[in-house]
């Protein structure tokens, strides 16, 4: 479903025509949605098919992976205004780019076997045990999976114990409303602190600094989406030790910041 919204969304903004941006804003709706859903979910997926001792490491690697598509945008751009002639395909290749992303995304989603752990919690163990067996490559009688199972058996009764006649108006509780307004809010106050504003006008802030060469400005850009993850990465480390993930950062930061 995301990614059929995604390609809608793709598709509607590169066939957009000028001068009216009515197909791009509705575009960019219906793949922001896309994006948004994959985004979210994706995570999850990860976190419940992922082994134990990966687990960490998996999940850690997901903000990695955005930050490094957000440079790949930023590099296609660059790509595309510096080889391409200043007509509408200028603008509609890096757009289009985001179509093939979206054919990946649906491809995917049709050969992944579900969630293990979805599957149980519906009561559907045997579909579970052959999702886990041919993610792990192994038989249902090995040590690995009889153990992962068990365990999986044992956090869904918890979860349903803890959570059987529960109602939605329980949310509305103060001391409930407070908790769910905590974590609302920090990921509401994350994406409007202003830093997506920073990054897609960088190219504008960089012009001060590199006022009589456009392509150096915008091969700048990146530097700063890897120079904002890289401190909460070495925050999280010294309060998580989780130092081994920061490594790809700080690489990636510093062979991006090399004078030009």
């Amino acid at each position: 479903i995301a990614g059929f919204f995604f390609l809608i969304g793709g598709i509607l903004q590169t066939a957009a025509q000028p001068p009216s941006l009515s197909m791009i804003y509705g575009g960019r709706v219906l793949a922001g949605f896309g994006v948004g859903v994959v985004s979210t979910t994706a995570p999850i997926f990860v976190a419940e098919c992922s082994p134990k001792k990966l687990r960490g490491v998996m999940m850690g690697a997901f903000e990695m992976f955005l930050v490094s598509g957000g440079m790949l945008a930023y590099w296609s751009v660059y790509g595309c205004s510096l080889h391409l002639s200043p007509t509408s395909k200028q603008w509609r290749t890096p757009l289009s780019l985001q179509i093939i992303l979206a054919v990946f995304v649906m491809a995917g989603s049709l050969i992944t076997c579900e969630s293990p752990r979805w599957l149980a919690k519906q009561g559907s163990w045997d579909e579970a045990t052959k999702a886990l067996c041919s993610l792990r490559g192994a038989s249902e009688g090995d040590v690995e999976i009889v153990e992962e199972l068990a365990e999986m058996k044992a956090q869904i009764d918890e979860e349903i114990a803890l959570t059987n006649g529960r109602r939605i108006r329980e949310m509305l509780k103060v001391r409930n409303l407070q908790r769910l307004l905590w974590g609302v809010s920090v990921a509401f106050f994350t994406m409007w602190c202003g830093h997506n504003a920073i990054l897609v006008s960088a190219y504008f802030f960089l012009q001060n600094y590199y006022p009589n060469s456009r392509p150096r400005g915008i091969s700048r850009s990146p530097d700063i989406s890897l120079s904002i993850t890289d401190p909460q990465c070495l925050s999280k480390s010294a309060s998580h030790r989780r130092t081994p993930h920061c490594w790809p950062a700080e690489s990636s930061l510093a062979s991006n910041s090399f004078p030009q």
